[in-house]
């Protein structure tokens, strides 16, 4: 199944730019004690740069491996991934790390802050991989901080914040390094609704700024916010949904 998502306004302005990602027939098997698993079974995928993407399915549905592989965390048991028009199903480990920190920021359901850390150094942390002076990298990290609202908690550790502000933390930490494609990974599980809203304002700005954005959830109401969705089952893709009118936020 050959399948794409893509935005028109942004299609015909970006000319002959390559598509932000790109999955070729691309299968995941993992060896099992009792035999051989097949989490992705031929999935072909095209993201548009811009595009604000949902993927939903049920647990062992292939989501979760599909990110993985985008995010350049695994590789493809066979197929091809090109990202920003980059083959990377074949770079090796230490190229691998270099596009992650290059290119995209993650965010997770357990915001994986660092406990013994301020807001500030959590963000700062992917810094550490570029020529940069520590001056600039605490200015970038204040700066990805204030975008989230949260100027004033520099110095408070994760215990000392709401699971919101410890989301919007982990936000400032995936945009920090101005990546082209935000991944995340059930951004809301872990809170309740009106917290959730506010996160989800939040990926709706960086979507309007031009940042592509992938998302794994389970909720419909939290996928709806995208302006399309990937349906996985059993490895593949069951259908693609364009969400007709995006739900406004209480």
């Amino acid at each position: 199944m050959t399948s794409t998502l893509s935005s028109p306004t942004l299609t015909q302005t970006q000319g002959s730019l390559p598509p932000a990602i790109r999955l070729q027939d691309v299968s995941k098997v993992f060896a099992l004690p009792e035999g051989s698993f097949r989490a992705l079974d031929h999935v072909t995928l095209q993201i548009e740069r811009g595009d604000y993407c949902a993927i939903m399915g049920p647990s062992g549905s292939g989501k979760s491996t599909t990110m993985n592989i985008i995010g350049c965390l695994d590789r493809p048991s066979s197929g091809r991934y090109w990202l920003d028009g980059v083959e990377v199903s074949t770079l090796d480990d230490t190229a691998l790390a270099h596009i992650r920190n290059q290119k995209i920021g993650f965010v997770f359901q357990q915001f994986h802050l660092l406990p013994a850390l301020t807001a500030l150094e959590n963000v700062m942390m992917p810094l550490a991989y570029r020529q940069l002076s520590q001056k600039e990298q605490r200015q970038r990290a204040i700066r990805a901080l204030e975008q989230m609202g949260l100027g004033d908690k520099t110095r408070q550790r994760p215990s000392q914040l709401s699971g919101g502000q410890q989301q919007r933390v982990a936000v400032a930490r995936a945009i920090v390094t101005q990546p082209t494609l935000l991944l995340a990974d059930e951004p809301t599980g872990a809170l309740d609704s009106k917290t959730s809203d506010d996160v989800m304002e939040i990926f709706e700005s960086l979507y309007a700024a031009g940042m592509t954005i992938v998302m794994v959830t389970h909720s419909p109401d939290v996928a709806k916010m995208a302006r399309r969705i990937v349906h996985f089952a059993d490895g593949q893709i069951l259908r693609l949904e364009q969400v007709a009118e995006v739900v406004q936020l209480r």
